[in-house]
């Protein structure tokens, strides 16, 4: 499968295509893994006023709609809010491969694709 860069705007669209579909995100960060099931309903993009010690990311991603996140332990728990929150730098890379983004930042490494999982 070919894997090709991609701007965030073509990015943006893509994901709002999915929009009523259920998404499926993995998150690596260091050894830590994350898998989120999201029923896409909307998402946002927006930029941030930076903070003085640099945590805050420049700009926010956010997908929203219900969903739940798995644990260590393979249990489901419902997300805290109807968001999640994908915090992007100026440095993010974004990768399409014809089924899934690859989203790579600083902190850490996210895949999305459309799945029928919920």
């Amino acid at each position: 499968m070919k894997h090709e860069m991609t701007s965030i705007e073509a990015f943006h669209e893509q994901l709002k295509k999915w929009s009523g579909t259920t998404i499926h995100i993995t998150k690596q960060e260091l050894q830590d893994w994350d898998h989120i099931y999201l029923e896409l309903t909307n998402v946002t993009f927006h930029r941030q006023q930076p903070d003085i010690d640099g945590y805050r990311s420049r700009y926010i991603l956010q997908l929203h709609g219900k969903g739940n996140i798995q644990n260590d332990d393979e249990t489901m728990q419902p997300l805290p809010d109807d968001t999640y929150d994908i915090p992007l730098q100026d440095t993010a890379m974004y990768e399409w491969d014809g089924n899934q983004f690859t989203i790579s930042t600083e902190r850490a490494l996210y895949k999305i694709a459309a799945t029928t999982q919920a």
